[in-house]
C-alpha cells in the first residue's frame, strides 16, 4: 500500500500540473519544476516563492547525512541495549544458581 501512495498523483499538485502542460513534475521530489526553479504546489504557505533546485539538493544532501549519522547513533545504541540485554540475563542466570544452592 505503501508503494501506491508514492506513485498516486492527487489532489492540487496532480490538478495544478494537468492544466499547464509547460511545468514539469520531478517524480523524486513530486514538486513542479519551472525553468530550473521548483514550486511547492499545494502548499498551505502564503508566501510561494520559487526554491531554487540547488537549494533543494543542498538541503537533501545535509538531510542524508543527518540520517546516516542517526542511523549509526541508533546501530551503536542497539549494539550496546543487546550487550546489556546479555550482562542481565547472565546476571539473572547467576541468581537463579546462587537460589538453587541455598535451598
Amino acid at each position: 500500500m505503501a508503494s501506491q501512495r508514492h506513485t498516486k498523483k492527487e489532489g492540487p499538485l496532480k490538478d495544478s500540473f494537468a492544466r499547464t502542460s509547460s511545468k514539469k513534475l520531478d517524480p523524486t521530489t513530486n514538486l513542479v519544476v519551472e525553468g530550473g526553479t521548483v514550486t511547492g504546489q499545494g502548499s498551505s504557505e502564503s508566501d510561494n516563492s520559487p526554491i531554487t533546485k540547488a537549494f533543494l539538493e543542498q538541503l537533501f544532501g545535509v538531510l542524508r547525512g543527518d540520517f546516516a549519522t542517526l542511523k549509526q547513533e541508533i546501530a551503536t545504541e542497539v549494539k550496546d541495549l543487546r550487550r546489556d540485554i546479555g550482562d542481565l540475563g547472565h546476571q539473572m542466570d547467576l541468581l537463579e544458581r546462587t537460589h538453587d544452592t541455598r535451598e
